[in-house]
C-alpha cells in the first residue's frame, strides 16, 4: 500500500475526485492530492474539505513536495 497517492482528476475512465474521495475513506491515512484546473480546484476543495489535498494546475515539483 503507497504512503502517498498523486491523481489527476481527468481519468479516462472517471473523475479523479471521486476515486480520491472513495480512496480516502478506505485508507484514511494515505496522503491523497488531487491535480484539476484553476476553477475545478476551487470546487473540489470546497467538497473535499482538507482531507484530500487539491492542487492547481500548471503545478511543480515544490507545489508536490509540500503535501509529501
Amino acid at each position: 500500500m503507497p504512503d502517498a497517492l498523486l491523481l489527476d482528476n481527468n481519468l479516462p475512465d472517471g473523475m479523479g475526485w471521486k476515486m480520491a474521495e472513495n480512496l480516502h475513506r478506505e485508507y484514511p491515512q494515505m496522503h491523497i492530492t488531487l491535480i484539476s484546473a484553476y476553477q475545478a480546484a476551487k470546487e473540489y476543495r470546497a467538497v473535499l474539505g482538507n482531507s484530500i489535498n487539491v492542487l492547481e494546475k500548471p503545478i511543480s515539483l515544490k507545489d508536490i513536495e509540500q503535501f509529501l
